[in-house]
């Protein structure tokens, strides 16, 4: 990657970090990389349900971000996922989510 620095202001050992984006026509969903849950069953989310009720649902994982993953199967847009569920998430739970 070519950056002018006509003024010098970028010195040697200095870096950033870049998030090249471009425009997708069906783009997908991003979630946060600490809501997935490895299971037996392989990749999961905990949803929120009708009546706060926790549903463990397998996922297709696209890219991995790092900090987000990029979910190609097994979720829709508008599903309330639970960040950082932890081990004791579990099908049928009644939960309280906070907003």
């Amino acid at each position: 990657m070519h950056v002018p620095n006509a003024d010098n202001a970028l010195l040697p050992g200095m870096y950033a970090q870049v998030e090249l984006t471009s425009a997708r026509a069906d783009p997908p969903l991003l979630v946060p990389s600490d809501a997935m849950m490895m299971r037996d069953n392989g990749a999961q989310v905990a949803v929120v349900g009708p009546g706060n009720i926790l549903h463990i649902r397998k996922i297709q994982v696209g890219r991995d971000y790092g900090d987000r993953l990029e979910v190609v199967g097994g979720l829709q847009e508008g599903d309330m996922i639970v960040g950082n569920p932890g081990d004791e998430a579990r099908e049928g739970l009644r939960i309280e989510p906070a907003r």
